[in-house]
């Protein structure tokens, strides 16, 4: 957080498989939503290795994953990743309570009550780290019950590359 207050967010991409980085993350995390007795599912598509910063995609994994646990009793959540050409696709849905337009706009922006730590505060951290990586983050409401994060992470351009390495 005090980087992005900063204007400062390192940018270190290197090539990876982006499918085995999310999977890294999504293990710790996975852990945690079965400990609450909540359903978790992910599936893979097939994504290019490319150039992504291995920190920034497992941080918006996280995060966006974190939030998802903190705010469910019950119900399921679902990982899925897919490609558009190169480009990382990554899709979580929950099945927690419904946000109101206004909490749903507000998550993705910088608020008071997210400097004490609160899950939105990850969801903000991950928009910037999405943005950072030449891409973005969304967040969806669904049908009235639940929340559906999108975020889309291009790979870094050759010449980002071999300057972080």
């Amino acid at each position: 957080l005090y980087r992005i207050q900063e204007g400062h967010v390192p940018f270190a991409p290197a090539v990876v498989d982006p499918n085995q980085v999310v999977a890294e993350a999504v293990s710790g995390c996975a852990a945690q939503a079965v400990r609450k007795d909540l359903k978790f599912s992910a599936s893979y598509g097939e994504i290019p290795p490319g150039g992504f910063d291995r920190g920034h995609v497992s941080k918006i994994v996280r995060n966006l994953l974190a939030f998802s646990i903190a705010r469910m009793n019950s119900g399921e959540i679902v990982l899925k990743t897919s490609a558009a050409g190169a480009t990382m696709q990554l899709e979580i849905e929950d099945e927690g309570p419904a946000l109101g337009a206004a909490e749903l706009a507000g998550l993705l922006e910088p608020s008071e009550d997210q400097r004490g730590g609160s899950p939105s505060l990850g969801i903000y951290v991950a928009k910037v780290l999405a943005r950072t990586s030449g891409g973005w983050l969304r967040a969806y409401r669904r049908n009235g019950v639940g929340v559906r994060f999108v975020a889309e992470i291009p790979p870094a351009r050759p010449e980002q590359i071999a300057s972080a390495s």
